[in-house]
């Protein structure tokens, strides 16, 4: 049996047992990430360590998606739902669709549809009741990641534990498989 020939025929079906993953490569990336802190911080931008590990991904993602994840106030969302989906655009031509995840129930048929997406704060969001039905659109956005290809940029404030408790090992398993996973510790740097 010759799998390429059987595959090239498959396609044409829609079918696709490995999606293309995105890849990401913007140079220079430490500067343009303090770039973007002082555009938003202004004279109070602070580098913390954390900031280093997103700036080797943004270098070169290796194809796999960022799940950053800590207590509040350390900066997650500023650098992933603010920063990165500027940089991504003007460095890598590709548009990045930011979601809240307390809104993802309204917005779910846009999330699925997007190929990058930003999903903030993961694990606020309340599960939806659709007809009686119960829905988990974050698992469905990851496993729809996995089966296409999507990149997926994730802040949270749970733990690997409380997001294994909240989604189940199903969609933890696949977000291992789909992200570089980054751990931000220390204090809020809110005042």
């Amino acid at each position: 049996m010759n799998f390429k020939e059987a595959l090239q025929d498959l396609a044409t079906t829609g079918f696709q047992p490995n999606p293309d993953r995105v890849f990401l490569r913007v140079p220079n990336a430490q500067s343009y990430l303090m770039q973007g802190l002082r555009y938003f911080c202004g004279e109070k931008a602070v580098w913390r360590r954390e900031y280093n590990d997103i700036a080797e991904w943004l270098t070169d993602n290796k194809g796999k998606g960022l799940l950053c994840k800590g207590a509040c106030g350390l900066g997650k969302t500023l650098i992933c739902a603010k920063i990165l989906p500027i940089l991504i655009r003007q460095h890598c031509n590709k548009i990045v669709s930011v979601y809240d995840a307390n809104h993802l129930a309204e917005e779910i048929q846009q999330a699925l549809y997007s190929h990058l997406l930003v999903i903030d704060d993961v694990g606020i969001e309340s599960e939806a009741v659709v007809f009686g039905s119960r829905h988990d659109y974050f698992s469905e956005i990851v496993d729809a990641a996995e089966k296409k290809g999507k990149l997926l940029i994730i802040t949270t404030n749970l733990t690997i534990p409380a997001l294994e408790q909240r989604y189940g090992l199903r969609t933890l398993d696949r977000l291992h498989a789909l992200t570089r996973a980054i751990t931000f510790e220390g204090n809020s740097l809110r005042k």
